[in-house]
């Protein structure tokens, strides 16, 4: 159901024949994800069916968008085991990266639609790709156990990227000039528990009394994590609330 916060009323609602695995709004488009395929939703012209795409098995709902006033971008699993589907309405093209052999887990779109993230089955591999060009710019080995990545997440000046995880860590790795950032000054205030840093990247592990994170009915499988808007700081989400 699509419902007005302001006229305080139901628009729109719409029954599927498969569970519903993800929900994205962008704009004038609605984007719902189910386990073999994605459906877009023009939201102008009365939520009719502007395109529909059949996908590998995606039991978790995988499919991310960005858009602004001039560009849609949607990515998605491809129709094949370990393949990246990329659709941009400005100039019309769907992209098909062959990321991985085995299965895809988790997907994350820069603010800029400049860089997409792609993280393996096992949660141990990550590469980031030019979602245009179709470049495999950065490849990354998160850890040594097999994980369900919690969350992925680009910062507004695309020079890092933080992945989060059911182990209780976050990872972040350095995608771009990062001598020009004080991100890790900022991370160490906002966090305080233990943190190694290397060039590449800085791993934070939680407390196992902050890693409890499954309860009855919940979906959080692990710490999520975001970027502050305005600074070069991470911020640790967690149990709908947010601690610094």
């Amino acid at each position: 159901m699509i419902y007005d916060c302001y006229q305080r009323k139901k628009l729109h609602e719409r029954t599927f024949s498969a569970a519903v695995l993800n929900i994205a709004m962008a704009r004038d488009r609605l984007v719902v994800t189910t386990e073999g395929s994605v459906c877009v939703y023009n939201v102008v012209n009365g939520f009719c069916l502007e395109h529909e795409m059949k996908t590998y098995a995606n039991p978790n709902g995988v499919s991310v968008v960005n858009s602004d006033d001039t560009v849609f971008m949607l990515v998605t699993l491809g129709k094949t085991k370990g393949a990246l589907r990329i659709d941009e309405n400005k100039s019309k093209l769907t992209t098909v990266i062959q990321a991985f052999e085995n299965p895809i887990q988790n997907i994350s779109l820069s603010p800029t639609r400049n860089l997409v993230s792609v993280i393996d089955a096992t949660g141990k591999y990550i590469k980031v790709f030019d979602p245009i060009k179709t470049t495999c710019l950065h490849s990354f080995k998160r850890g040594m156990r097999a994980c369900t990545i919690s969350s992925s997440v680009f910062d507004m000046g695309e020079q890092y990227l933080a992945v989060s995880s059911s182990t209780g860590t976050v990872h972040v790795f350095a995608i771009g000039d990062t001598e020009e950032s004080g991100l890790f000054g900022g991370f160490a205030n906002y966090l305080s528990h233990s943190l190694t840093l290397s060039k590449s990247i800085a791993r934070l592990h939680l407390s196992d009394s902050e890693c409890k994170w499954t309860t009855k009915g919940s979906a959080f499988v692990g710490p999520m994590v975001t970027f502050s808007r305005e600074e070069a700081k991470l911020v640790h989400l967690h149990n709908n609330s947010s601690t610094s």
